[in-house]
């Protein structure tokens, strides 16, 4: 009896550190972002508020060469939700360039000219006859546009819309490596230094470490600005915060005013159109 006894013991405490470890390995960070949502499970239809006067919207969309969770390549699904945004910038990642995968389709042309915007693509690898990789739209056009490659197990890159005031960029850093995604940042932070003016980065930036060393890098120069929400994935229910936006050097340079991670919108299937969620903010 006391032997059993000691082996029941001995089990619990067994179990228990089980859980422990789990806890420490578990990277949901949901348990500490405020405001997510089951896009699933009755989150609310958020509505688009209008640009206010002076400020200008970017936007960030991970879309999954358009191919949403159904497995559908669907174009309109895209177009109606970027649209529904009216952003004057949009920073996209996961682009299809004429190649086999998406019927020999120009992505970034068809969505640029669906959208009357100016539309940029910037390679990171061939694919498929084509290439990938990621683009920028906008609503006026830019003065000069720069394509830097960036590290990876599958190589990466960030494309930069420099205009007369501000420069945006768009970015999808390496997901297998720290090293490399702390070396992207470096990258981009001196391209930006070089270029001198007041900019904006937005991406899918395969991290959701906030204190880890890919952050402590990025915030050195940079601040989050945009919502500490979790961006992936769509479905079953997002877990983590992967896609943001960020304003180089002083924050005093900047005036944020709406900014929010999106899940619901009316009439449109957010949810099943990419396996990310759309991020937003407004500024000046």
């Amino acid at each position: 009896m006391i032997d059993y006894m000691k082996y029941l013991v001995l089990l619990l405490i067994a179990v228990s550190l089980s859980f422990c470890s789990c806890e420490k390995q578990n990277t949901d960070n949901s348990q500490f972002i405020e405001g997510v949502h089951d896009a699933n499970q009755g989150a609310e239809v958020q509505p688009i508020p209008a640009v206010k006067d002076g400020y200008q919207r970017f936007l960030s969309f991970n879309i999954r060469h358009a191919r949403g969770m159904d497995e559908v390549v669907d174009y309109e699904r895209i177009i109606n939700i970027i649209r529904a945004f009216d952003p004057d910038f949009v920073a996209l990642q996961e682009l299809d360039s004429v190649n086999t995968r998406t019927d020999n389709v120009d992505q970034i042309k068809l969505l640029a000219d669906s959208l009357t915007m100016y539309g940029y693509f910037g390679a990171t690898i061939p694919y498929r006859g084509g290439k990938y990789g990621i683009g920028i739209l906008s609503k006026q056009k830019p003065v000069k546009m720069h394509h830097h490659p960036l590290p990876g197990d599958e190589k990466r890159a960030v494309l930069i819309a420099e205009f007369d005031d501000v420069v945006v960029a768009s970015t999808h850093l390496d997901y297998k490596s720290e090293e490399n995604r702390i070396t992207a940042v470096n990258i981009i932070t001196q391209v930006i230094q070089d270029i001198g003016k007041k900019a904006l980065l937005a991406g899918d930036l395969n991290e959701d470490k906030l204190n880890g060393g890919m952050f402590n890098a990025l915030l050195a120069n940079w601040t989050i600005v945009s919502p500490i929400k979790n961006t992936f994935p769509t479905q079953p229910r997002p877990v983590k915060c992967i896609d943001f936006i960020l304003s180089y050097g002083d924050k005093e340079r900047y005036e944020i005013d709406a900014a929010d991670v999106v899940y619901k919108l009316p009439n449109i299937d957010l949810p099943g159109a990419s396996d990310h969620y759309p991020v937003y903010i407004d500024f000046k």
